[in-house]
């Protein structure tokens, strides 16, 4: 940025509103300032109005910025992985690399065949355990009204108590089998839904809406349970990173607001992170910037370039204002401010 006082760095430059010089030249080479100062600026375009004859033009002064025009690139975050829940067959793919593709779209066919005899086999035991059961119950009643015979006929000493001791081992081997057929079936329950659930895997579905970038299975190939299948960059996963020099990098505050350009068009970040540790060859650390909107998708790319103005430091606005607006007022000048349709009589602070 320059100050209200100093000439403008940039090698074109077309005249603005209110006497002001808007900048949207790339100067490249080494300039002088009015005060002798040698600079060299790297600018897509000046970020504020330069000083001309007719007096200094009136906006808000954003925060000093730090290298405008800038390098980036956008880096994509760690992809989404898909891989196989069951050892299955693939059958068929149907997206290739590149692709684009929604969430819950099919990825993979797998053989379904061996689940789903499961399912029928399955099926078939649980009706087994359940009739089985069921016959067990009945059997019960029968055994529970002979111990209360046999209990009648012990107290008249019509039978020994070896007799009376034998249907009371009868009943309680009776409700042994009862408790086994119901544990049975339980756990024939719990495999029949593990087999339900892997009949949904033999539809191998994109978690994410993204691009696909790999696939590490073809049509025929035998999956394991665990196996990678393909990897997803999902929409909108993707941050800019740039190499700022560490003095500057030290004054970048964490969560200030990025402009990011490409072109002639504008994104809004925020500085997320700055990297630790300093690269000793080039004497710069890494920062990383999270977009306020996800990238169209013609820029959504890793490797994408991109031009930042970062703030630096702690910032305050200032309203730079025409000097025909001053009005004197004893040894101070004051300027008239209009909010909401009145004026304001405010001291001007130079």
């Amino acid at each position: 940025w320059q100050d209200a006082d100093a000439a403008c760095l940039c090698r074109r430059c077309c005249r603005g509103r209110d006497g002001g010089a808007w900048c949207p030249g790339r100067a490249k080479d080494t300039w002088q300032d009015h005060r002798g100062r040698r600079v060299r600026a790297w600018w897509p375009g000046c970020l504020q109005f330069c000083r001309s004859d007719a007096g200094d033009a009136a906006r808000d002064q954003p925060p000093p910025a730090v290298d405008p025009g800038a390098a980036a690139a956008a880096v994509a975050l760690n992809p989404i992985i898909v891989s196989s829940k069951i050892n299955q067959e693939v059958l068929k793919t149907h997206f290739k690399i590149g692709d684009e593709v929604k969430k819950n779209d099919i990825l993979f066919t797998l053989d379904s065949k061996d689940v789903l005899r499961n399912i029928k086999r399955i099926t078939e035991e649980i009706k087994y355990e359940e009739e089985t059961l069921n016959f067990l119950n009945q059997k019960l009643r029968l055994r529970i009204s002979k111990l209360n015979n046999a209990k009648k006929l012990r107290t008249q000493n019509i039978i020994t108590q070896d007799s009376l001791d034998s249907v009371e081992i009868a009943l309680i081997q009776n409700r042994q089998e009862i408790v086994q057929r119901s544990y049975n079936i339980k756990k024939l329950r719990i495999s029949l839904e593990e087999n339900e659930e892997n009949l949904s895997f033999t539809k191998v579905l994109s978690p994410v809406s993204g691009n696909i970038i790999d696939i590490q299975s073809q049509v025929g190939a035998i999956t394991s349970k665990g196996k990678v299948l393909a990897s997803i960059l999902e929409n909108g996963l993707y941050e800019i990173e740039t190499d700022l020099r560490s003095d500057l990098a030290s004054r970048v505050k964490i969560g200030s607001s990025v402009d990011v350009y490409n072109n002639n068009k504008k994104f809004k970040g925020k500085i997320r992170g700055i990297v630790n540790s300093e690269n000793i060859r080039t004497g710069t650390r890494k920062i990383r910037i999270t977009l306020s909107d996800s990238l169209p998708k013609n820029l959504s790319a890793s490797g994408t370039r991109f031009s930042l103005d970062i703030a630096v430091g702690n910032s305050s606005k200032r309203l730079l204002i025409p000097k025909d607006a001053l009005t004197p007022e004893g040894e101070k000048q004051v300027v008239y401010l209009f909010e909401n349709g009145i004026a304001k009589k405010i001291l001007v602070r130079t």
